[in-house]
């Protein structure tokens, strides 16, 4: 079957068919792409099973020039950053990532300021999510929020450095919700945003799947400023956590 797909070890494999006019017969052949990725931006693709973030960064600095100047987000500094990290077992931990997950979550919004009275938005590349190990113990993350044996904790990429995130497998989600958000509704806040459709297994393009994650990776901008807001963010956490034990045993 054609098609194009980013393999193990940063490749990207094009299949295409290949017709013998004096045999007279074709067959499907596998064909590395990878030094011309660029010219496929556009082309639909998919990702191997057991490609990790640290392919899809071998993938990006195969030709980081292009892939730098293209997708900005600093996709050089990251890259470096995390291929220069050692490479650790990808093993369970209560709090940690079992896998990426690239996902349209389109939202058609209704009224917004100096917006048309409903505006399609999230269509342009997919979000990056960090999706938790299922639990094999309930997991107290504070403030009422329990996650039970078996259940998943949809966590912020930004929680982790981006070296703690190269050996975790990165898929495309088979599911693309859309949602209707209604903020002219001052009667009905409890029905405000509702999901009206969810369609399967939506197509994505390199470009999209390489700007979703750089895009969600350098959400607070380069790699220095966003290891100084998770440590901000942190350290706010930490302190509400302190102030709601304090106040339990008083």
């Amino acid at each position: 079957m054609e098609g194009m797909r980013i393999v193990k070890g940063g490749k990207l494999i094009k299949t295409e068919w290949h017709y013998d006019e004096e045999a007279e017969s074709g067959e499907y052949k596998e064909v590395d792409i990878t030094d011309h990725g660029i010219r496929y931006l556009f082309d639909g693709c998919t990702i191997a099973d057991d490609v990790i973030l640290r392919d899809i960064f071998l993938f990006l600095n195969n030709n980081i020039d292009l892939y730098d100047a293209v997708l900005g987000n600093w996709t050089r500094e990251y890259v470096a950053l995390g291929l220069a990290a050692p490479i650790k077992p990808h093993v369970y931990a209560q709090e940690g990532v079992e896998y990426l997950e690239l996902k349209f979550t389109p939202e058609v919004q209704k009224n917004l300021v100096d917006s048309p009275s409903e505006t399609l938005i999230g269509t342009c590349f997919p979000n990056l999510d960090a999706v938790g190990w299922e639990l094999r113990t309930d997991l107290d993350h504070g403030y009422g929020n329990v996650y039970k044996t078996g259940e998943r904790v949809p966590w912020s990429v930004l929680g982790f450095k981006v070296e703690e995130l190269m050996e975790v497998p990165v898929k495309l989600s088979d599911e693309m919700p859309i949602t209707y958000i209604d903020y002219t509704d001052k009667t009905n806040k409890k029905n405000w945003w509702k999901e009206v459709a969810n369609y399967k297994n939506p197509q994505y393009t390199l470009g999209q799947i390489l700007h979703g994650i750089m895009w969600e990776l350098s959400w607070h901008g380069n790699p220095t400023s966003r290891e100084d807001f998770k440590n901000e963010l942190k350290s706010r956490v930490d302190d509400i956590k302190e102030k709601e034990s304090g106040n339990k045993t008083t």
